[in-house]
């Protein structure tokens, strides 16, 4: 699939499963949408530009980690915030959100300077199907190993604060090592959208 953004000549492309679908009237001005879907998980990325002054501060992801600390809910937890300055920059985070009956969704909010111009990406990465897998098989593999106790002590750890304990923690299974071993789970196809975007800035 190729793929335009507003106000920049350049065609980006991606892997056939993903279709380009309209938008909607409540969209941001000048957006695209794509998405995919397969047994395991359903993916939707709105993309659009945004003025500088919207941007997350490519060289300081730490405040984006403290801002996301502050503002989580009670159903919610951080996976991952990235920074990336060089000629072409971007900031993205990914966070987690329990959705009733319906497993996990994975939320990616990602910033990116190309050639001066500036796009936002949010994506909407959920379970599909029977859900709960790479957790239950994951979590197996680490009882067996010691790495997780009993009463799943070392389970679930904030990635950047281990004092941090409100939420939805992040669990082993969603550490990017056990990504190749769920290639359709959502959030390995969060991490895998990601690349293949970033690797064309």
């Amino acid at each position: 699939m190729k793929l335009k953004l507003y106000g920049f000549d350049k065609e980006f492309t991606f892997p056939d499963e993903w279709q380009q679908v309209q938008t909607m009237p409540e969209d941001p001005p000048n957006s695209v949408v794509i998405m995919k879907v397969n047994e395991y998980s359903q993916s939707m990325v709105l993309i659009f530009p945004i003025s500088k002054d919207k941007v997350m501060p490519f060289e300081n992801p730490q405040s984006v980690i403290n801002g996301i600390h502050n503002a989580l809910e009670n159903d919610q937890g951080i996976i991952e915030v990235e920074s990336i300055n060089k000629n072409n920059k971007y900031i993205y985070s990914i966070i987690k959100t329990k959705i009733e009956s319906n497993g996990m969704q994975y939320c990616l909010t990602l910033h990116f300077d190309i050639s001066g111009k500036y796009y936002n990406v949010t994506g909407f990465f959920s379970e599909n199907g029977i859900t709960g897998t790479r957790d239950t098989i994951v979590y197996g593999l680490a009882r067996k190993d010691g790495t997780v106790k009993e009463n799943m002590e070392g389970w679930f750890v904030d990635p950047y604060d281990p004092n941090y304990n409100r939420g939805v923690l992040m669990n082993i299974s969603e550490n990017k090592k056990f990504d190749e071993m769920f290639p359709f789970h959502p959030l390995s196809e969060t991490r895998k959208f990601t690349k293949a975007l970033m690797d064309q800035v």
